[in-house]
């Protein structure tokens, strides 16, 4: 056995994690298998799981007690594990879209459809902890999909298992077993500066009812907006005098991710609020829509139809509007913006997120490469 001291050298070697009410250890070692072993600690409280952890911990690397063998006898005399809040895949996906209130219409509308139909796809009364990867497999073969689909189906359904998991329903997320083909990376499209210059051109050329969408245009390039964040875009939310405009949770909207954020404006965005500012006296401080066509507020999908066609006259292929959005995170990466800058103005939770937006154009790669090296 080892001393004390080399003990406490190895310390906390494992982490704490709460399912529902109750706490889990878990314990990595990468010459076991599986590497990674989730000890249920049946305690509620934070205090009692620390004073566990840290008796777990000390046994472990003691080399008394080893969490891939049978439960450890100071586990056993707490009390039962609750039961869980539900069982059946049905139950299990409505609490999961009551947690997904606050996404958009059309994230949750993504979210009923897919897992919806999985779950009709499964036996009746299905549990959450029978379905297998074998299952998922199963009803990915019988939905007419490309690759890409599959994978995008998978994803979702992995939302919803990791939050079965977080619940204490399941122990494991069965899409990480899912056999998926691999599917080449693709960058998003990003628009040139030429590109966006002969769009706004081609959209100044026709008819003046169509003029909103250049003010959207112009804005959205220079703020990174999303669809849903341009149209419910209110004037309560822009700050001219201070140069800012706030992404919120709104009446009847809600952000992606939950979150609020403040964009900057730069002066091409600025310009076109302060025009439409003064165009619409009287209704600039109050919640109406900033972006509006003859019959008021701009619905999303004949933004996105109205976008389509005047991309093709304008000649760009293969870019929708959210390429706005891909646009203006790949100019300030372009620019040197430091990543945690570009994530916050994106706001994307995830770095990674921001990183998978951004893809540097090769004359500024080879150009940024060829400096560094020059510089020493």
């Amino acid at each position: 056995m080892q001393n004390a001291d080399s003990v406490r050298g190895r310390s906390r070697m494992a982490s704490l994690t709460k399912q529902g009410n109750l706490y889990y250890i878990e314990f990595y070692n990468a010459s076991k298998r599986p590497k990674r072993k989730r000890v249920p600690l049946r305690v509620r409280t934070k205090r009692e799981a620390e004073k566990l952890r840290h008796k777990l911990e000390y046994e472990y690397a003691a080399g008394v007690y080893d969490p891939w063998r049978p439960v450890h006898p100071a586990t056993e005399a707490i009390e039962p594990e609750a039961p869980p809040p539900f069982e059946t895949v049905t139950d299990a996906a409505e609490a999961f879209f009551e947690t997904r209130a606050h996404r958009t219409a059309s994230t949750r509308r993504t979210y009923h459809d897919i897992i919806g139909r999985f779950a009709a796809f499964l036996p009746n009364g299905c549990r959450v902890a029978e379905v297998t990867a074998t299952y998922i497999e199963g009803w990915l073969d019988s939905t007419p999909t490309g690759d890409v689909t599959r994978r995008t189906y998978t994803k979702h359904l992995s939302t919803f298992f990791r939050y079965c998991v977080d619940q204490g329903v399941i122990a494991a997320d069965p899409t990480c077993d899912v056999r998926l083909r691999r599917v080449p990376r693709r960058f998003p499209k990003a628009l040139s500066e030429e590109e966006v210059i002969r769009l706004i051109t081609t959209i100044e050329a026709g008819p003046a009812s169509i003029r909103w969408l250049r003010d959207i245009v112009i804005v959205t390039v220079n703020t990174g907006l999303r669809r849903a964040e341009a149209v419910n875009l209110r004037w309560r939310a822009v700050d001219i005098d201070n140069r800012v405009l706030t992404v919120a949770c709104d009446e009847g909207f809600q952000t992606k991710s939950g979150t609020e954020r403040k964009v900057p404006l730069a002066p091409p965005a600025l310009l076109v609020l302060e025009r439409l500012q003064r165009q619409s006296v009287g209704i600039a401080s109050s919640g109406e829509a900033v972006f509006q066509h003859s019959r008021g507020g701009v619905n999303p999908d004949y933004l996105s139809q109205r976008f389509a066609l005047y991309a093709r006259k304008a000649e760009i292929n293969e870019v929708g509007f959210h390429g706005l959005r891909h646009t203006a995170i790949t100019r300030l990466i372009e620019r040197g913006v430091p990543l945690p800058i570009v994530q916050r103005f994106a706001g994307h939770a995830d770095i990674a997120t921001t990183m998978r937006y951004c893809s540097i154009a090769d004359d500024i790669y080879a150009e940024r490469i060829r400096s560094a090296f020059e510089a020493r």
